[in-house]
């Protein structure tokens, strides 16, 4: 249930189903309890007149319908440049973005307050119509111009590889900080081998990140040893083991357990390894022949040198160890095991553009130089 709850609050449409849900709900209270305005300062913007009620409400609906029509084909067609150019892995960082939703939500919410009114305006009852239905629908309306014309400068921001790239990188370092400075303490010990139950896997996706204090804290309380099995972040199949336990679980346990190791078709964007994962796709297409971008090859493995220094930062573990000394055994990805993979994924595209092979060596040389716990890695060993 927790899980599904993070799912819907994540979720593209959450927050304008919100704002428009909101806008219908302002417009059946301005129906049902009208606010009278003769008499006051507000006066001037009473408008009763049924025919000039509804050439507003048909005015507001249709432009700002229009509007909202022609923003979805902007960020359409950004998405697919995304897809063309860059690699379909960071379209979840575009679609997160919260400015485009409140704009979303804000440009619904109109459509849907006109749509209330123009309901109320054509029905034959004798009730006045609010003094201020018109004039807020009109109001609502250069809103939503103004919010236009700030949603075009946030996507023509969007089609650059720098923002995109920046966004992905700060994605990475946020979720780099937290494992930085971790509620509890990372430590390498030796494995349980006692663990003799298993629980697996009901359908195969990829593993979501582990909240492991929650987990802790249910270890404590049933007192049992746990060791998740795959890396998180991982693709598991079908039937695999998630958990090792140490006890035999009863369903109500089973039921708070899942609500932890969730898996499914989403790659998890809070696991720093898929960032990592992320700006290797982008490097080696944009130094592919069909994009021809090496610039943009330069400017990532820039980033990912960045990365790879906070990344030495976290010691390499395999358990958690909580601050009321709860242990949770887990696999993680080696900064050595990391720094190959990415390096040598990069260098086996790369390797006939002088400029690249420069860059990857410069950038293996900084990391060897910062990152001095861990062995070094020169260009030969890739």
């Amino acid at each position: 249930m927790l899980n599904r709850l993070k799912r819907l609050i994540h979720n593209i449409a959450f927050v304008p189903f919100l704002i428009a849900f909101a806008f219908g709900a302002l417009a059946t209270v301005i129906v049902a309890f009208p606010i009278q305005v003769k008499g006051t300062a507000l006066e001037f913007l009473a408008i009763t007149d049924k025919s000039n009620i509804q050439t507003i409400i048909s005015f507001v609906i249709t432009g700002i319908f229009t509007l909202t029509v022609f923003s979805y084909t902007m960020v359409m067609n950004v998405l697919n440049r995304s897809i063309s150019n860059f690699s379909p892995r960071l379209i979840p960082l575009l679609l997160s973005q919260r400015d485009h939703k409140i704009i979303l939500g804000f440009t619904s919410g109109t459509i849907v307050y006109g749509l209330v009114l123009a309901l109320f305006v054509t029905n034959s009852s004798e009730k006045p119509f609010p003094d201020l239905g018109a004039a807020l629908a009109l109001l609502f309306a250069v809103i939503c111009v103004g919010i236009f014309i700030y949603f075009l400068h946030t996507v023509s921001q969007s089609i650059h590889i720098n923002y995109i790239l920046n966004e992905s990188f700060e994605n990475t370092r946020k979720n780099l900080q937290k494992s930085i400075e971790p509620n509890g303490t990372f430590l390498k010990i030796d494995e349980p081998e006692n663990l003799a139950h298993k629980i697996k896997t009901k359908k195969c996706g990829y593993l979501q990140n582990v909240d492991l204090d929650y987990l802790s804290k249910l270890a404590k309380k049933h007192g049992f040893i746990a060791k998740i099995a795959p890396e998180i972040g991982n693709f598991v199949l079908e039937n695999e083991t998630l958990l090792y336990i140490s006890i035999k679980p009863d369903h109500k346990l089973l039921k708070k357990i899942w609500r932890v190791l969730e898996v499914n078709l989403n790659e998890p964007m809070d696991v720093p390894e898929i960032g990592f994962k992320h700006f290797v796709e982008v490097a080696i297409k944009a130094s592919s022949p069909a994009i021809n971008d090496p610039g943009t090859s330069l400017t990532t493995i820039d980033y990912i040198t960045q990365l790879f220094i906070l990344r030495a930062k976290i010691k390499d573990h395999n358990a958690y160890k909580t601050v009321n000394g709860e242990l949770i055994y887990y696999k993680t990805v080696p900064f050595n095991k990391l720094r190959y993979i990415c390096f040598t994924e990069m260098k086996r595209y790369m390797k006939d553009d002088p400029a690249l092979i420069s860059k990857l060596n410069n950038a293996l040389e900084i990391i060897n130089k910062r990152c001095q716990n861990y062995k070094t890695c020169n260009y030969s060993d890739i």
